[in-house]
């Protein structure tokens, strides 16, 4: 799948909570991550937006309760700059909270206490792939609404022509 060590930026404010996500990785055994992982963790929002500026991520895990952001604020911030990115909100919030999330651009959820290596390496593959997938439809859907543009503009220039021809004849003919 990737020919480099998967960037994980992990935004996660419990050091507790960031050893395991460590620990749960570096026994993780994977033929789509050749490379291995590299987590990239901050401790709050505004420094996990700032590493969005340094580092060539793969995949964002956020939780949802940060000492600088709290609860959807967080997913709505991080999708403005990084919305071509796969975003698994990672949190011990329930159920609600994560069709929430979903509805409102995150890839993936996945619950604190429900975790293992392979669930995670599963969601970080499926969430690479998915946005994969989005990120084409996406670039197709823009080169489609181009190519209906240029359509409109050609029948608008050919019938500003015509109506153009159509008042000369007339007034030709008027003569």
């Amino acid at each position: 799948m990737l020919n480099h060590r998967c960037q994980i930026l992990l935004i996660e404010d419990e050091p507790e909570e960031i050893e395991y996500f460590r620990r749960l990785l570096s026994k993780a055994k994977s033929s789509s991550f050749k490379q291995g992982f590299e987590i990239i963790a901050t401790q709050s929002l505004e420094d996990g937006l700032q590493q969005l500026s340094l580092n060539d991520i793969d995949v964002i895990f956020l939780d949802l309760m940060l000492t600088d952001s709290r609860g959807v604020k967080s997913l709505v911030r991080i999708l403005e700059v990084a919305s071509n990115l796969p975003i698994i909100v990672y949190t011990a919030l329930n159920e609600t909270a994560a069709v929430k999330v979903l509805e409102l651009g995150a890839i993936g959820y996945l619950h604190k206490t429900e975790i293992d290596t392979n669930l995670l390496v599963y969601a970080i593959r499926s969430a690479i792939e998915r946005q994969e997938q989005i990120n084409i439809l996406k670039q197709q859907h823009k080169q489609q609404e181009q190519v209906e543009l240029e359509q409109l503009e050609a029948i608008a220039a050919f019938n500003t022509n015509n109506t153009n021809k159509n008042a000369s004849l007339l007034d030709s003919v008027s003569l």
